[in-house]
């Protein structure tokens, strides 16, 4: 799947409740920044809100690296996380 079919299948509804999609949240300014570099480093979820963001990368972390935030990825690509999203659609 290239990047411009995944953006446009990728949606938010697996991690959070229809309607909430794009919801921020109450992050703290250092969240929200690495919400902000995942969005750049994952264009196919730029669209999503930082409340999706999070459970998102949370799931991910916890279910692929075994830790509650995965600080690797979020500046350097890993596809796995794709995959990982649209096994969840």
């Amino acid at each position: 799947m290239s990047s411009g079919d995944s953006e446009a299948k990728l949606h938010s509804r697996a991690f959070v409740r229809a309607g909430s999609e794009t919801e921020p949240g109450e992050y703290s300014a250092d969240a929200r920044a690495e919400h902000a570099r995942l969005r750049i480093t994952y264009p196919e979820i730029a669209h999503w809100g930082d409340v999706a963001i999070a459970e998102a990368w949370m799931a991910f972390s916890e279910e692929v690296d075994l830790l509650r935030w995965a600080q690797w990825g979020i500046d350097e690509r890993r596809e796995e996380f794709i995959e990982f999203l649209s096994k969840k659609q």
